[in-house]
Formats: structure tokens, sequence, C-alpha cells
């Protein structure tokens, strides 16, 4: 009966695993996908896909292009208070200006928080004209996201097992979420997104 097994599925009625990007290509009832979105960004990086072999969604710009370049993956589904939304971002190399971004209710992370940090971006994971908040270090990075009726509080889990957390206030269930990959004129590298779960 539910309640009385710890592996019973039935105790978690919202627990859900919502992508591991096994299958072939990517599921169009499940992902929007779409240039990043920024008036200086012209085109898409070289790369993005499922890739089959590691079994997680690929996105690499393989060179500098010498325009700002960028992917947006958005859930098809919104968020609702009490939702948690947990996925790793791996982050293989770089060269020049190169973000994990986060895009939430319509905008991105560090537009929200600010430019007021010694770093120079907040919120990201990468390199923009110096290392990101986040963190520029190669590795997994796990990301937790808290979504609340007015706020959303943001964990996300170092490579080196520390975390930075950061609430973002003002913003309205239900919510909007989004992972990107971007590229400066200069920049290159590659994030790969796996292992989607939403639980509450």
């Amino acid at each position: 009966a539910a309640g009385t097994d710890p592996l019973d599925e039935n105790d978690y009625p919202c627990s859900e695993l919502y992508d591991d990007f096994s299958g072939s290509t990517l599921d169009t009832s499940l992902w929007l996908l779409t240039m990043d979105i920024g008036s200086a960004v012209t085109g898409y990086v070289d790369e993005y896909y499922v890739d089959t072999t590691a079994e997680n969604y690929h996105t690499a710009q393989l060179s500098a292009a010498g325009s700002d370049n960028g992917v947006l993956l958005r859930p098809t589904r919104q968020f609702v208070a009490g939702e948690v939304l947990e996925y790793d971002v791996t982050y293989q190399n770089q060269g020049g200006n190169f973000l994990h971004r986060i895009y939430i209710d319509g905008t991105y992370l560090e537009y929200i928080i600010g430019t007021n940090t010694s770093y120079a971006t907040s919120g990201n994971i990468g390199y923009w004209n110096g290392a990101s908040e986040v963190g520029n270090v190669f590795g997994t990075y796990h990301v937790t996201v808290s979504f609340g009726a007015n706020d959303v509080l943001f964990e996300i889990l170092r490579p080196d097992t520390t975390t930075w957390t950061y609430t973002a206030t003002g913003l309205t269930a239900p919510h909007t979420y989004g992972v990107a990959t971007r590229t400066g004129h200069n920049g290159y590298g590659e994030f790969d997104y796996d292992i989607f779960e939403i639980s509450c």
C-alpha cells in the first residue's frame, strides 16, 4: 500500500523524470528550441542535439565565429508554486566569452540579479569578460530550482561541492523556464544538459 514502501512511486505523485535524453531526437512535446534571445545574437551555436551515445543534450560552439551565437531550450510546461526542477549542466571546455544562462519568466537571471557584484556576470556558468559568479570551472554543476508563488530559489552545486544560492523575488507563478548556451564573437566551448527531474 502507498505510504509503507519507501520505494513506492505512489508516495511521490508529483515526482517525475521529465527527460533524460535517452531517445534518438529531441522530444518536441517536452521542449521548445529557439535561438538564444538577445539583440546581439545572430545565429545558433554550431552543435545542438541529443547525443545518443552520451544520452544528454549536447551544445557546442567549435570555434570563435566572429558573432554572438546561442541556443535556448525551454520545457513546454509551466511550473507552479511548490514544484522543484533539478538538472545537470556539464561544462566541458571554453575559450573567450561562453556562458550557460538561466531563462526565467521571460528574462535572463543575470538581468534580475543585476551587476552589483565583483564578478563579470551573476547567475551564469562560464566566462564573459571575466569569470561568472556561479563558476568558471569545468565539470558538472547540479541545478535545483524551487518555484514559489512570488519568488524562485536557485541552488547550484558546483564541481567543488560548494553551493551558490540566490532567491529571485517579484516573480509570479506559474513560471516558465529555460537553459541557454551563449557565445560572444570570440567564444567557443561545450555545455551538455542532462537528467531533468520535477518534484514537489
